[in-house]
């Protein structure tokens, strides 16, 4: 049901005028980071209200913040024992080839398409030590504190006309296809070049390369929600960073073919929990 309303609903239109090439491009270029979100939702759901090593754990979430001033780190799997007394961490991997087999590589990752490891147990109380255990107590601490709610107001991150509009309701027009769909984001104009601010704080969850959007930055900006930046260049963020808000992220870079006769602009959509919901609504 998920794969339907994220690939099929939005372009239903498409697909019944039998542009399925466009639609197949869209969904090989996002298909492998829709699985591993999917399969890191899997794993979380796997440990929460496990026993494992004799201890029951609570309901289990990502982690992502400093350990030290100089080094972040994300963790994909974070659970605490009932008792309080112990953190599981864990590292889930998922990769695609035609030879996923149960070869090790050289960063310990198996190469097999869908891994969970529970890389270590860690003790409350441990403290950092010279092979580079995580002090768990001091990072959980020093967490990026993000909230975000209906009632947050984000800044533009571009200055421009809005070239087209939000909604999943009914369809928009796209001039580069010459067809109607329905629009999960807002494209506003902007001149190649011209930076790309934060709208809100938040932390780069990912950096993907998009058949549509070009190169993309996803950012979760607390309580569900993510900020999504598309037809970015030159980008001034990586994977993990936590960003302020109005702090540049990247610059406008060329349209993609499926915005050529729009012009550049900026990809900018919002979800919460994984759907689309209406830039607009948190906007001035």
């Amino acid at each position: 049901m998920d794969f339907y309303f994220h690939f099929v609903v939005p372009n239903r239109s498409l697909i019944e005028l039998g542009r399925s090439g466009f639609v197949t491009d869209a969904i090989c270029s996002q298909f492998s980071r829709y699985v591993s979100a999917w399969w890191e939702k899997l794993c979380r759901q796997a440990v929460s209200g496990g026993v494992i090593g004799g201890d029951m754990y609570n309901l289990a979430g990502r982690w992502w913040g400093n350990v030290s001033r100089d080094e972040a780190i994300e963790l994909d799997v974070v659970a605490q024992s009932m008792d309080g007394k112990k953190l599981l961490v864990g590292e889930c991997k998922w990769t695609e080839g035609e030879d996923a087999g149960s070869e090790t590589t050289e960063a310990g990752s198996s190469s097999t398409e869908s891994t969970f490891t529970s890389e270590s147990i860690l003790s409350a109380e441990q403290s950092t030590n010279e092979n580079g255990t995580v002090n768990t107590s001091a990072s959980v601490q020093e967490a990026p504190k993000l909230s975000f709610s209906e009632d947050t107001l984000m800044e533009w991150p571009v200055d421009g006309n809005i070239l087209m509009d939000y909604n999943m309701d009914q369809t928009v027009y796209f001039p580069t296809l010459d067809q109607y769909k329905l629009s999960p984001a807002i494209a506003v104009q902007a001149v190649e070049g011209a930076p790309v601010l934060a709208s809100v704080p938040g932390t780069v969850y990912s950096i993907e390369e998009n058949a549509q959007t070009g190169t993309t930055v996803t950012m979760e900006i607390g309580s569900g929600y993510q900020a999504i930046y598309g037809q970015l260049t030159d980008l001034t963020v990586q994977e993990g960073d936590t960003v302020k808000e109005g702090e540049v992220i990247g610059y406008i870079g060329q349209p993609t073919k499926y915005y050529s006769k729009e012009g550049s602009n900026l990809y900018f959509a919002m979800k919460k929990d994984g759907e689309p919901v209406d830039p607009i609504a948190y906007l001035p």
